[in-house]
């Protein structure tokens, strides 16, 4: 049994292998939504690392089962810095005397090939998102994986499995922050809720400005499958990840699936084949 970490930038995942292949589940931990908003967040905080270290990142609290949840190995999926990496090593030694396996983006594995121009330097978890739509939907069919958090990114990939790269924007919390933090007159104090309808006729700077980085982000993947869909006639499997994707997902024109465990799911496969 092995415990795989998802370090993102608003949030930390975990989940144990023999967990996530039975039920697709993981356990998180996240700040609230002003903490998103001033750009100040959890998972790359060591306050948010030591709050899951303390229940000995068990699926419950139960004392009993946190001290019988003892991982073979851990692997782990950090966009955090340094620091925060560190800490999270000291926390695996100290727990479980263990020396976590830090996943790096590589030349291929799984079914994926990537083209990047330089392949390390690709984002960890945009690699294991795509490792893990691969494992999702096995077949040949082409691949455009959505992750909607800090930052958004859209990644294609042929039906051959080769990615040659693809885009990122702000995410919309970094959006509202970065309004945030530009502007004297203009202060929001909440972030867009699920269910939420995209107005173009706003009153309030508030809904103006939700309304807006709503916009924003929903037509940019709009834009992106409509490109790809004409550029690909055989058809892709679209998949949304990510703190928002249920935000998003609802909003858009074209249908996807949406994936809340994508990038455990790479790490999993990753640490299946041991490649990377």
């Amino acid at each position: 049994m092995n415990l795989l970490i998802d370090v993102g930038n608003r949030r930390l995942k975990w989940a144990y292998s023999t967990q996530l292949v039975a039920n697709n589940k993981s356990n998180r931990f996240e700040g609230g939504p002003d903490t998103a908003i001033q750009y100040q967040v959890e998972s790359s905080d060591l306050p948010g690392l030591e709050k899951c270290a303390t229940k000995r990142f068990a699926a419950a609290v139960e004392p009993e089962l946190a001290e019988s949840m003892t991982p073979d190995t851990v692997y782990v999926s950090s966009v955090a810095c340094d620091q925060v990496n560190l800490r999270l090593a000291q926390i695996c030694e100290e727990l479980w005397r263990l020396s976590p396996v830090f996943i790096r983006s590589g030349n291929n594995a799984c079914g994926i090939t990537n083209r990047y121009d330089k392949p390390k330097h690709l984002g960890v978890d945009r690699w294991a998102a795509l490792i893990g739509a691969r494992r999702r939907v096995p077949s040949q069919h082409a691949l455009l994986v959505i992750d909607v958090g800090t930052a958004v990114t859209i990644d294609y990939v042929d039906s051959a499995g080769v990615f040659y790269g693809g885009m990122i924007l702000p995410g919309i919390a970094t959006m509202i922050g970065s309004i945030n933090r530009s502007t004297d007159k203009i202060s929001v104090d909440s972030l867009p809720k699920p269910g939420q309808q995209i107005c173009f006729q706003n009153p309030r700077t508030k809904e103006a400005v939700s309304n807006g980085v709503l916009h924003a982000v929903v037509s940019s993947i709009d834009s992106a499958i409509d490109h790809f869909m004409n550029l690909d006639r055989n058809g892709f499997d679209t998949i949304i990840t990510g703190g928002d994707a249920r935000l998003i997902e609802p909003l858009s024109r074209h249908n996807m699936q949406t994936v809340p465990e994508l990038v455990l799911m790479g790490i999993l496969t990753l640490s299946e084949v041991e490649k990377f």
